[in-house]
C-alpha cells in the first residue's frame, strides 16, 4: 500500500511539472546574429511566447522582440517557422527563424543542436543566415 501511495504521488508531482522550452540559436557565420525562442509554459506550452533576435556588434544588440500573437507559428514536413513582422533596426520587413525538425513527429532534449537559419526578408531581397541551435528545456 505504501508503494502504491508513493507512485500515486509521484505521478501528481510528474504532471503537474511544466516545462519552459524553445531554442537559442547563433550563426554559424561570422554575421554575429543570435536568436531566441521561448515557447509559453501554460496550456498550448508549443505555442510560441517570445522571439528576440541580436547581433552582438550591433547598439544596443537587441533588434527584434515580439511577443505571443506577433509570432505567427508554420510547421512543415521537416521544419518549424517563426514568422514576425521586422523592423528598421533588423533591416528587414519580415523575420523567420526556421528551425530543421519534425515537431510532433521528433523528441529534441535539453541540448541538442538542430540546424536552422534567419531569413531576413524585404522587397525582393532575401538573406538567409545559418544558424545552429540548441534545445533549452527548463523545469518549473
Amino acid at each position: 500500500m505504501k508503494n502504491l501511495i508513493t507512485f500515486a504521488v509521484i505521478g501528481m508531482i510528474s504532471t503537474s511539472v511544466t516545462f519552459a522550452s524553445g531554442f537559442k540559436c547563433e550563426a554559424t557565420n561570422d554575421s554575429g546574429f543570435n536568436a531566441k525562442l521561448f515557447n509559453k509554459t501554460l496550456g498550448a506550452t508549443r505555442t510560441p511566447a517570445v522571439l528576440v533576435v541580436s547581433n552582438e556588434e550591433a547598439i544596443p544588440a537587441t533588434l527584434l522582440k515580439r511577443t505571443n500573437t506577433e509570432i505567427r507559428k508554420y510547421n512543415t514536413a521537416h521544419k518549424v517557422q517563426y514568422v514576425v513582422d521586422g523592423n528598421a533596426a533588423i533591416g528587414a520587413d519580415t523575420v523567420t527563424l526556421q528551425i530543421n525538425f519534425k515537431e510532433g513527429q521528433e523528441t529534441i532534449d535539453e541540448g541538442d543542436v538542430v540546424e536552422g537559419q534567419l531569413i531576413l526578408a524585404s522587397r525582393g531581397r532575401r538573406a538567409a543566415i545559418p544558424m545552429d541551435c540548441v534545445r533549452y528545456l527548463k523545469a518549473n
